[in-house]
């Protein structure tokens, strides 16, 4: 039996690019800021990734969880963001926001927004695949 090697990593990274019909666009909140039109602080966000992604569900009968902020009652569905294994990924952390920002398969999702919940890293994988959950 043989394992895997490098040519079978890079093929299964090409062919899950090839999957990735949206793009998205990954930033992270790296400090405050005051307007000076406003006088109020401000969010300061550094764009981490901005290229091609895809989206799923995490699971069908799971993922799906009830919150009441504010007593609203609201469905959070977790979903399976998956971008290119590149250093450029590699910066994405717990609590980012991803915005989708193209989808040649489903144009409703774009403007969509999740927030990153888990971020981990694997041996020979073929896409950085990250939990998010629907925040829009």
């Amino acid at each position: 039996m043989t394992g895997i090697n490098s040519t079978h990593i890079r093929r299964g990274r090409a062919f899950n690019e090839r999957l990735m019909s949206g793009t998205c666009r990954i930033t992270i909140i790296t400090g405050k800021t005051l307007d000076r039109e406003t006088l109020k602080n401000i969010d300061v966000v550094e764009v981490v990734y901005e290229g091609i992604c895809k989206i799923r569900i995490a699971a069908a009968s799971a993922g799906i969880s009830e919150r009441e902020p504010l007593g609203q009652n609201l469905a959070v569905q977790e979903s399976i963001l998956s971008v290119p294994v590149a250093e450029s990924t590699s910066d994405i952390a717990k609590n980012a926001d991803v915005e989708m920002l193209t989808n040649d398969d489903d144009p409703t999702l774009v403007g969509r927004h999740w927030r990153v919940k888990k971020y981990s890293a694997q041996t020979s994988a073929t896409a950085r695949r990250i939990v998010v959950e629907d925040i829009s």
